[in-house]
């Protein structure tokens, strides 16, 4: 796509198979964490650009952000990243029935995270498991990394966490 952002919501609505992944000879960073979080910032920048096309268009702002014209918002989230990096990229490349999502049956390939370890991420005694998860997926990286399996062997220990 050479630089452009990708309204990827709208492939999704339309079933298309939609994964994410990096390409280490292209891109400056191999890490998925990276790459979630800038697939999140692209689709907000796909989104405030819409919003204000449609803005200079004449559409009231109070409408610039509705479905008026069919769309859906293309704004991604840290979830929608989530899964775009694991069961979309499982289904974008057709082995979806192997991997992407933990299932009797299916391939142990995960890494396991933990928020308490690499000091980069501030938990506070209020925050639940899902406060602690979106600050794992916007703010970690690989010192959060404890163990990494590949078809259920496990091939990384930190030995630090």
């Amino acid at each position: 796509l050479s630089g452009r952002s990708v309204y990827v919501r709208h492939l999704l609505g339309r079933g298309v198979r939609v994964g994410l992944g990096t390409d280490v000879a292209g891109g400056y960073s191999p890490s998925m964490m990276d790459a979630s979080r800038c697939t999140v910032v692209a689709s907000r920048g796909l989104g405030q650009t819409m919003r204000a096309v449609k803005e200079a268009v004449g559409v009231p702002s109070q409408q610039a952000g509705t479905q008026e014209d069919g769309r859906v918002d293309p704004t991604l989230d840290y979830l929608h990243a989530f899964y775009l990096a694991t069961l979309g990229g499982a289904s974008a490349l057709g082995i979806d029935d192997k991997v992407g999502t933990f299932g009797r049956g299916m391939e142990f390939d995960a890494i396991i995270l933990s928020a308490a370890v690499g000091n980069n991420i501030c938990i506070f005694d209020t925050d639940g498991t899902a406060d602690i998860f979106q600050k794992i997926c916007t703010q970690g990286d690989d010192r959060n990394i404890l163990k990494v399996f590949v078809k259920g062997r496990e091939v990384v220990t930190n030995e630090t966490g």
